[in-house]
């Protein structure tokens, strides 16, 4: 019942592959809804012995990515599923164009940004874009449409939100974990007691969300310029390679981990690839850096935030 895609045939060994996940012995019990998404058919159900609720074929519910709005047919915002050589007659003017699966995204994002009526909103989208900036030279994802689409609705739907909101946003999105290498990254404990091994959580992200994202390298002062050190004639710096290291202990096992849905892309032929439009989660404690964490040195003084605060100062 699972679509063709889940299994293949190997010419050379001329054998079936199922995935394994598909696979089990007869006579073994699994709860239906542990089941991939699409091995939950129609067919698959009534095989079973289940029943369909009325006219549920034609609508499922499930839950949506954040600002995901429903599609709207009559709008013509609508691709098809086509790559290079498949297309029928085709016109400058239509919107469907005989395209490799990687133009996609520009199709989308040339459709949306010149024809959405709030122009100014799409500016400023654009300029937050190229300030947190993801590159498909650093994600293996170039071929996906979604995920890069949900990630720059980010700025679409914050545009004239706080700063907060789009830097939170953006740090807890699988395409910026990806970008900057912190995803799964673990804390030195765990990797000390599970692996045997000296090795510190990834410093990445928790140096460009301040060099680059938000403080920048050094103090300034309200008209712009750099704030001197009168003891020492140098530039105060905004922060150290400690508060980095600290910093980076907070970026420890954020995954995405998130289930896939049946109404998002997937390439199933991969076997499982993890949900990269909702937000990442911490799924457990585990690999987690749960011990007091400095937060930056203002007026002389540090407070803490995180997980934890010490016993005693």
């Amino acid at each position: 019942y699972p679509p063709w895609s889940f299994h293949k045939f190997n010419f050379h060994q001329q054998v079936w592959r199922f995935d394994d996940y598909l696979v089990g012995n007869y006579g073994d019990v699994i709860n239906f809804n542990d089941l991939p998404p699409a091995a939950k058919s129609p067919n698959v159900i009534t095989d079973l012995g289940g029943t369909i609720v009325a006219d549920s074929g034609e609508v499922v519910e499930v839950c949506s990515s954040p600002g995901e709005v429903a599609n709207s047919p009559v709008a013509g915002h609508q691709y098809l599923l086509q790559k290079a050589g498949d297309a029928d007659e085709e016109f400058s003017d239509a919107l469907d164009q005989d395209h490799d699966r990687w133009y996609s995204n520009h199709m989308v994002w040339n459709t949306a940004t010149l024809n959405a009526p709030d122009q100014l909103r799409q500016r400023v989208a654009w300029a937050l874009s190229s300030i947190f900036v993801v590159s498909g030279n650093s994600i293996s994802r170039t071929e996906q449409v979604e995920s890069w689409a949900t990630y720059y609705d980010i700025f679409v739907a914050h545009a004239f939100n706080d700063f907060k909101t789009i830097l939170k946003s953006v740090a807890f999105n699988p395409l910026m974990a990806e970008m900057l290498t912190f995803k799964g990254s673990k804390s030195l404990a765990y990797q000390v007691e599970r692996n045997g091994v000296l090795l510190y959580p990834d410093e990445n992200f928790a140096r460009e969300i301040m060099q680059l994202f938000s403080i920048g390298l050094f103090m300034l002062n309200e008209d712009g310029t750099k704030v001197v050190d009168e003891s020492t004639g140098e530039h105060i710096p905004t922060y150290t390679n400690s508060d980095v290291v600290n910093f980076s202990r907070g970026w420890t096992n954020f995954v995405d981990r998130q289930d896939q849905r049946d109404n998002i892309e997937a390439e199933w032929d991969l076997g499982f690839v993890p949900n990269a439009l909702e937000p990442m989660e911490l799924p457990t404690s585990e690999g987690r850096d749960v011990f007091p964490k400095t937060e930056l040195k203002v007026n002389e003084k540090r407070g803490y935030i995180g997980d934890n605060v010490p016993r005693c100062d």
